[in-house]
């Protein structure tokens, strides 16, 4: 919600800016974007476990109990092979940026690692977040084995 207020904000002024004094402030652009990438990426673990995302339920309602829990493990596996894939991809790029002290080519000359450890942090906290409900799944008590 902060970096959601601290865009409106920014991009209000920028407006104003505009329109009043014909004056920009040349960072606006560059810094909402980094803002919306780390919204964006800081989310899908909450997400995940709010139960926000979409979900096929008409191809779940048509499976018993047992393939309900084989999809599901299924999918478990896959995500969770997937996000480790990332996540590692993006230790990779952010290590790399940071020994090479990357920068943004605009006035700003942000560093690029910062943006990227923002991608790095939302993939792990999606991975902690499927492991979480991995587990919740195969030793809860529930008939259907759903994360609760």
């Amino acid at each position: 919600m902060l970096l959601l207020t601290i865009m409106v904000v920014m991009t209000s002024v920028e407006v104003l800016a505009r329109a009043l004094f014909e004056y920009s402030l040349q960072a606006t652009d560059e810094l909402s974007s980094y803002f919306l990438l780390a919204i964006a990426f800081l989310s899908f673990g909450v997400s995940l476990v709010h139960r926000r995302l979409a979900e096929v339920d008409f191809v779940m309602q048509r499976l018993g109990p047992k393939g309900r829990r084989w999809l599901q493990a299924s999918f478990d596996l896959m995500a969770i092979i997937f996000v480790t894939l990332l996540v590692w991809q993006f230790w990779r790029l952010t290590l790399g940026t940071w020994e090479s002290d990357q920068r943004a080519a605009t006035h700003l000359g942000t560093p690029l690692w910062i943006p990227r450890l923002a991608m790095l942090a939302g993939a792990v906290t999606l991975l902690i977040a499927l492991c979480r409900d991995c587990y919740i799944r195969f030793t809860s008590r529930y008939p259907d084995g759903e994360a609760r």
